[in-house]
């Protein structure tokens, strides 16, 4: 289990868009439509695209569950933990302030967000293709 670098950026930079690049690793799309799905969704609820709740009516929309994370040292108990513990299937994890993905035991992330403890996590039963 390990990080794999991931950064779907178009000008490659490494900048606020953890949201952005989290969709685009879970549902195969580029960064653009990652971005304008973020967009048109948060205008359509009245909210921020960073708003935590337009990500999860993307991610409902998209098939996802939303899943209490075990519950063994909650200060404690890291991304790489998670992955570790999650050799196979897709999901999303969130930080205090930062988001990614999680899939076939690896994190996906523009960074080594190893260490970050998560929240939050989603999972998906198909493996990351947007329905059509």
């Amino acid at each position: 289990m390990a990080w794999v670098y991931f950064n779907p950026n178009p000008w490659g930079l490494n900048t606020d868009d953890c949201t952005v690049r989290a969709l685009c690793a879970v549902l195969g799309i580029d960064w653009n439509e990652a971005h304008e799905l973020l967009s048109d969704t948060s205008r359509k609820m009245g909210l921020m695209p960073s708003n935590k709740n337009v990500m999860w009516s993307i991610l409902m929309r998209e098939g996802f569950r939303h899943e209490q994370l075990p519950d063994r040292c909650p200060d404690c108990y890291t991304v790489a933990d998670f992955a570790a513990d999650h050799p196979r299937g897709l999901y999303i994890l969130a930080t205090d302030s930062h988001v990614l993905t999680v899939a076939g035991g690896n994190w996906i992330d523009a960074w080594n967000s190893g260490q970050e403890v998560p929240v939050n996590m989603w999972k998906i039963e198909y493996q990351g293709r947007r329905k059509q």
